[in-house]
């Protein structure tokens, strides 16, 4: 982070990503979802605390307060910033998300060996038969 200082009326930058709903067929009514597309929200900078700032996308929208030192935040000084929080914080997802699809795949396999072995029990006690 920069050092400059922030003032009020200073912006602070979050990318998003933003996908919208479509229409694939509407006679059989199947709808999917855009590709998404990066857009970069402003804040203004409405107040400062000795540890933060007060900012929201107006005076009358609803206020997010930031820390001046913490890693992650909500919104960043800079556009830079804020695109290198962006990337941090979906790495983190895929890393989160890839051990819970690993866990599940995991789980799922447990069934698949019980089905197995209940399906040789059966076939065990058929030919003991």
């Amino acid at each position: 982070m920069n050092g400059k200082m922030v003032e009020i009326g200073d912006k602070f930058y979050r990318y998003e990503a933003q996908r919208f709903p479509v229409v694939v067929d509407a006679d059989q009514e199947k709808y999917g979802v855009s590709r998404a597309t990066l857009i970069c929200r402003e804040y203004f900078v409405s107040a400062e605390t000795p540890k933060g700032h007060w900012i929201g996308y107006f005076p009358t929208s609803k206020n997010y307060w930031v820390s001046k030192t913490a890693r992650k935040r909500h919104a960043y000084p800079t556009k830079e910033d804020a695109m290198e929080g962006y990337r941090e914080q979906k790495l983190s997802f895929v890393r989160h998300s890839k051990v819970r699809l690993l866990r599940a795949e995991e789980d799922l396999a447990l069934t698949l060996v019980k089905s197995e072995n209940a399906l040789f029990e059966i076939l065990e006690v058929r030919r003991s038969e």
